[in-house]
């Protein structure tokens, strides 16, 4: 049995901010609509398909703003990439990544408060479960490339999604310029590159998935190239592996996706996910069977009783 964990270091990264030291909440769900499919041939019991998936983050603190690293400067971006690591942001840790709208935003409270905030973002992209490939802390200065880690294999159908949030950038004409690349082996002696990130010259964040043709190379890292006069960044890379609609759906014209693309019906793969709203179906065909039994009753001889499963309660 696993370490129950308690939620202390939590990091929260949307574009190119690092929402951490300004967020005490965080919460991600996974929600797909409940659609009934029960037929006779069912022996009684319901069954139901996962409909179109609705990823969120949602998220609270206290108010900040005056830079763009700042939640209320951040919160007017849109769209845009968030990834969330439940523990830390070391190479290798656990971290749920999407490409997300900015739902709702709400800031301001009563006198005396210290400024809170609070915010949601609606998922355009499936929720990734991944791992960080480079941390947030650790300033680059020169080309280099990460730590390898073994992600797995993307069987065909399948999307590698890669986020980058680049946090600060110093220099003149600094340029980064990030790839993803992936190994039959953690030594990474022959890699290839699976995703190219547009060159970043400041803050900002991106968001790439490949196309959903199969990677067999099972090892990633973050590479990273690194241009201009005394350059300097601060950025983080996650990755992760999502499964795409209903056997995978490739991207338009077998590019790789950048940013929007065509929206996605993934089925249900993680237990427990919550799911929003209920199917229809199966109220209205019980309804349809007591009516028919209401029907039945009003012709039944004296001391004939409905069965019990079938019977109307009445207030």
């Amino acid at each position: 049995m696993g370490t129950p964990l308690v939620l202390t270091n939590v990091r929260l990264f949307t574009g190119g901010a690092d929402l951490t030291g300004s967020s005490n909440k965080v919460e991600i769900t996974a929600d797909y609509e409940d659609k009934e499919r029960t037929t006779y041939g069912d022996a009684g019991w319901k069954t139901r398909l996962a409909g179109l998936a609705d990823p969120t983050v949602t998220a609270e603190g206290f108010w900040e703003a005056g830079d763009a690293g700042m939640v209320d400067d951040a919160s007017w971006a849109g769209l845009g990439p968030w990834t969330v690591s439940p523990d830390g942001a070391t190479v290798g840790g656990l971290a749920y990544l999407t490409w997300a709208l900015r739902g709702s935003y709400t800031l301001g409270g009563e006198v005396g408060d210290v400024a809170p905030w609070s915010a949601d973002a609606k998922g355009s992209w499936p929720l990734a479960r991944g791992v960080i490939a480079h941390p947030p802390g650790t300033a680059r200065t020169s080309t280099g490339d990460g730590t390898a880690v073994q992600l797995g294999a993307v069987p065909a159908g399948q999307r590698l999604y890669a986020a980058l949030h680049v946090l600060s950038a110093a220099g003149t004409t600094p340029s980064l310029t990030v790839t993803v690349q992936s190994d039959d082996a953690s030594g990474m002696a022959s890699p290839t590159t699976q995703l190219t990130f547009a060159a970043a010259t400041g803050r900002g964040g991106q968001i790439l998935r490949t196309t959903g043709s199969a990677i067999t190379d099972t090892y990633y890292r973050a590479s990273w190239t690194i241009s201009g006069t005394s350059p300097s960044f601060l950025f983080l890379v996650s990755f992760g592996i999502k499964q795409g609609a209903h056997g995978g759906v490739h991207g338009p014209h077998g590019r790789t996706d950048r940013h929007r693309d065509e929206q996605l019906v993934p089925v249900r793969e993680e237990s427990g996910a919550r799911h929003r709203g209920r199917g229809q179906g199966g109220d209205e065909l019980r309804e349809r069977r007591l009516e028919r039994a209401d029907r039945r009753a009003q012709g039944r001889q004296p001391g004939h009783r409905l069965h019990p499963g079938l019977q109307r309660r009445r207030p």
